[in-house]
């Protein structure tokens, strides 16, 4: 049964952010990548170098794949592209590749396939692994992020003592049964996190707000 505690959460970050359009980062290559840098950069910067991005050699998968680190990490250097950010991407190039060498759509290919490719791949990044898993391959992995585990501490969803693993467990059960993507909601929350719920929290502007009871936020040190 779905919890209904993220129920209510969904519908106020539903409200607040409005609902992503999952499928514009479901559009083959060009849709991945762009999941990918779109959340490195701020609204205003990505607009700004989208355009040129999205004209460049990196929305050829096979050139990216035949690359090498160094190669794509001198491309997006200039755009503000990270070493974390090109070694996952140049991961899935290579990965996306030889699915398509064996005649094989990537994230198409059911979930026994996606979820031995998660695990092989997220060895070396599990949280962008796993993002990129769940929103794009409806992959009911639910991405750790400190975000959005701090989110889920204070609402006293869970307890800040519990342990890594029990964490995404809690979302991937509690939203099992329920409308709502799972990937769509790790966005929101990841994104609630980082917009309210830092080491200071704006509670009062923060849209879960209405969902703290009646002790208020729960810390670290209670």
């Amino acid at each position: 049964m779905a919890d209904e505690r993220l129920l209510a959460a969904a519908d106020l970050l539903r409200s607040h952010y409005g609902r992503l359009d999952l499928d514009l980062y479901r559009d083959g290559w060009v849709g991945l990548v762009r999941f990918l840098l779109e959340r490195q950069f701020s609204p205003s910067k990505f607009a700004k170098v989208w355009p040129e991005i999205e004209a460049s050699w990196i929305v050829a998968v096979e050139e990216v794949a035949r690359g090498t680190r160094g190669d794509l990490l001198e491309f997006l250097q200039p755009y503000g592209g990270n070493a974390t950010s090109v070694a996952v991407l140049h991961r899935l190039a290579v990965w996306w590749q030889e699915q398509v060498d064996r005649g094989q759509t990537p994230f198409e290919a059911g979930t026994s396939h996606l979820e031995s490719a998660w695990s092989e791949l997220a060895a070396h990044d599990r949280t962008w692994i796993t993002r990129v898993f769940c929103v794009i391959g409806g992959l009911q992995k639910y991405p750790l992020t400190r975000a959005s585990w701090r989110v889920a501490c204070r609402h006293r969803w869970l307890s800040w003592h519990d342990e890594s693993d029990e964490i995404p467990e809690f979302f991937e059960q509690g939203l099992r049964d329920s409308p709502i993507e799972l990937g769509q909601f790790a966005e929101w929350m990841m994104q609630v996190g980082d917009d309210y719920c830092g080491s200071k929290p704006k509670c009062t502007q923060c849209p879960l707000q209405p969902l703290l009871g009646p002790n208020g936020i729960c810390e670290p040190d209670e």
